[in-house]
């Protein structure tokens, strides 16, 4: 009973893990989108727009999807951490 209740507790830890990894993802997804989007209002307004705040906007956006990396990196391990303790289980 208490080994069956400790893997339930595993695999519903686990599955809020993927639920995390997923919503990083799109999160990861909509940084790319407005990475791009930006880079293509530079490319085609460079010589109408403020090249420091432009720099500086762009640098935002690439540190917000680094930190969605690390944070994505750090699911992923407790993820792969909990389906091996599971294994261990079975």
């Amino acid at each position: 009973m208490k080994f069956q209740q400790n893997l339930n507790d595993l695999s519903n830890q686990y599955e809020d893990m993927v639920e995390q990894e997923d919503q990083y993802i799109v999160k990861l997804q909509t940084c790319g989108e407005l990475m791009m989007d930006t880079l293509a209002v530079i490319s085609m307004k460079a010589g109408m727009l403020h090249l420091e705040t432009v720099k500086k906007v762009t640098r935002s956006i690439h540190a917000i999807e680094q930190e969605l990396y690390n944070e994505l990196f750090y699911i992923r391990l407790e993820k792969s951490l909990l389906s091996n303790k599971m294994r261990q289980m079975e």
